[in-house]
């Protein structure tokens, strides 16, 4: 009888181990994969560095749009403001254009972080307007009505009004957010950088650009017209 029981409580035995072993595997199978393994500081640098050489057409944000400029003037009598009969212009100006923002990635900072190994802290200016123009190809004048003393219309006239209108649009798309857009597709492309060599980033934007569109109206290289 006690061999019997011994026999019994044995075979229980093993079957409560087995059991036990059974689950520890299965636990083990069920937890996430070990971190991946992180690149030394220096290299996670060097690899950005290479990555961002060639990609700044995907972090750039083109935004296109038509326009119409509606105008109309008169030749004013000297000190009095009213039209001389016969000199005034009425027309529309039909144009398609473009403007883009984008951000100087050849400029970022990576630098560690003091506190944790696991996070690096990437210092980025701020996207900018790095373009803006109107397409030649595109330019129609319609409704064009003129008084029979009227001035023809000239190219720095055309130019000045075209320049003024894409300013104006410049600063319509950079209240619409555009670079706001832009930072964030700068901060995916870091982040999607920095996680598959297993850290985390802390990007910070410095800088102001949302005064880029003047300095390119004050550049001398910079052309309405393309």
């Amino acid at each position: 009888m006690a061999n019997a029981f011994g026999s019994t409580l044995a075979m229980l035995l093993v079957l409560i181990l087995t059991i036990i072993v059974a689950v520890y595997f299965f636990q083990k199978s069920q937890q996430p994969q070990a971190t991946q393994e992180r690149v030394p500081f220096p290299v996670l640098r060097t690899i950005i560095a290479e990555k961002i050489q060639d990609v700044a057409e995907l972090v750039t944000l083109r935004k296109a749009f038509d326009a119409t400029i509606n105008f109309n003037d008169a030749t004013k009598i000297p000190f009095f403001d009213v039209g001389i009969p016969g000199t005034k212009r009425d027309f529309v100006i039909d144009y398609s254009g473009m403007i883009v923002s984008g951000c100087d990635l050849k400029a970022i900072r990576i630098l560690p972080d003091g506190f944790d190994n696991n996070r690096v802290k990437i210092i980025v200016p701020q996207s900018c307007i790095t373009d803006f123009y109107a397409d030649i190809k595109s330019f129609k004048i319609r409704g064009n009505k003129a008084g029979i003393f009227a001035a023809n219309i000239k190219i720095e006239e055309q130019n000045e009004w075209i320049r003024t209108d894409l300013e104006s649009r410049v600063k319509q798309a950079i209240d619409e957010g555009i670079l706001i857009r832009s930072n964030d597709n700068v901060r995916k492309y870091l982040n999607a950088i920095v996680s598959a060599q297993g850290f985390t980033a802390d990007i910070e934007f410095i800088g102001d650009g949302s005064d880029s569109h003047i300095k390119l109206l004050n550049s001398a290289n910079q052309s309405l017209w393309r």
